[in-house]
């Protein structure tokens, strides 16, 4: 975040440069998104990767104003960074999208569009299928698409839509807690709506203590998880599958 920060217009840097970028890429938080998703949780490793990088906001003047991608044109697409793994893969993406920051997502994410680990950027940046007579797939119709490929586009257009018309996720404050057992919990909140998202990337489920969220939880009693529309009871801990992201919406 040091390196990044000390090009963002507002830093007081110590050599006296100014600079005048209102808003930088933020490849400090990818890396750690990441690491954090592969690797075994540590004290300075997994979750705590990312937890760390996120605490180093204070480096930046304006944090909200970075954009945050899990991957782009210039390296492998996220998909194949997960291994294709989906599960790791939709809990990055609930990240990038529930994070502070603005969100990029290149072309092709939403059906998980791949390419060999060692592919050429011709590769990585190959065709969006569909919109030219004779393409096989169309995945602007959904024509030729994988059930797999539909599930990973309606899960895209469910975040988005929902981002898109809650504001709280543009702008709204944001507050975390330090990773513990593979889990990982942070929320947005304004004046008008909460949203308490957790993610756990262990394989077990794993039972939260509410008690421990109280300050970001409040006087709301339920969570409703905007993903499956499943209310939850905030009143006692929570349980939540193995390889699971939750994003709620606190009532």
């Amino acid at each position: 975040p040091g390196l990044v920060s000390y090009w963002q217009k507002g830093k007081q840097n110590r050599d006296g440069y100014r600079g005048n970028l209102p808003g930088l890429m933020d490849f400090p938080l990818q890396n750690a998104l990441k690491e954090s998703l592969l690797a075994e949780d540590g004290w300075d490793s997994g979750w705590m990767k990312l937890y760390e990088t996120l605490a180093s906001d204070y480096e930046y003047p304006d944090p909200f104003n970075l954009v945050v991608f899990p991957d782009n044109h210039d390296m492998s697409r996220f998909y194949v960074q997960m291994d294709k793994n989906e599960k790791l893969y939709r809990l990055g993406i609930i990240y990038i999208l529930t994070t502070r920051g603005i969100p990029q997502i290149l072309y092709g994410s939403e059906i998980l569009m791949t390419h060999p680990k060692s592919a050429h950027h011709g590769d990585i940046r190959k065709d969006f299928p569909g919109g030219w007579p004779g393409d096989s797939v169309n995945a602007f119709t959904g024509e030729g698409l994988s059930e797999k490929q539909k599930a990973m586009q309606a899960f895209f257009k469910k975040l988005l839509f929902f981002r898109m018309n809650h504001p709280v996720l543009h702008d709204g404050k944001l507050i975390h807690y330090a990773p513990e057992k593979g889990t990982y919990v942070y929320g947005r909140f304004n004046d008008q709506e909460t949203i308490m998202v957790i993610l756990n990337k262990s394989v077990d489920p794993m039972n939260l203590n509410m008690e421990r969220f109280t300050e970001l939880v409040g006087d709301h009693r339920t969570g409703t998880d905007i993903i499956t529309g499943q209310p939850l009871n905030l009143a006692k801990s929570i349980e939540i599958p193995g390889l699971t992201g939750y994003i709620l919406e606190l009532q």
